[in-house]
């Protein structure tokens, strides 16, 4: 059984539904070479609790779990995450048709890692210089978030830790603007 995944270097995607319902998956870790994960790419894997999106320079842009009419979920929020890893900038997929980030981002499933609600900690890389909007949006389970003293983070979006009730401190760089 496939429990822990370590991505080749060689890899730049993570197509749509690439481990959908893979509930073995514990462990992942994501290189810097990856720059995109397609949507609902771990829609169902309950048994994933470690993610490791390790260091670089370009941005990953990441789909959505689940987006129609009835709202969205984000590209994690099926996940039990207890340990989480974020070393590089974060942007999401724009959808076609009726579902607008800008609009509604988490209603739409924009937001990676939102409604989270077992217990997990967060660890923001030196490389990231922003936290996307909705990021960790009524993550109940967010309990802690320790930024790099190295990160230069300038700017965190709206709504970034909208509804983290466990989170009970966060420490920003001064770079913030």
């Amino acid at each position: 059984a496939l429990t822990v995944l370590t991505i080749p270097s060689m890899v730049t995607t993570i197509g749509d539904g690439a481990f959908s319902s893979c509930k073995v998956l514990a462990s992942i870790t994501i290189p810097a070479s990856v720059t995109s994960i397609g949507n609902g790419a771990f829609n169902g894997c309950t048994g994933l609790k470690t993610v490791r999106l390790e260091d670089g320079t370009a941005t990953l842009k990441l789909g959505c779990n689940t987006y129609n009419s009835s709202g969205g979920k984000g590209l994690f929020a099926d996940c039990k995450l207890t340990s989480l890893y974020v070393g590089r900038n974060i942007s999401y997929t724009v959808l076609t048709g009726n579902y607008s980030y800008s609009d509604r981002p988490s209603y739409y499933g924009y937001s990676a890692f939102a409604n989270i609600t077992t217990s997990f900690d967060a660890e923001i890389g030196a490389k990231v210089t922003s936290i996307p909007m909705y990021m960790f949006d009524c993550c109940t389970g967010l309990t802690s978030v320790v930024i790099n003293d190295a990160a230069a983070i300038t700017s965190i979006g709206e709504s970034a830790f909208r509804k983290c009730t466990s989170l009970t401190a966060l420490t920003l760089p001064s770079t913030v603007e």
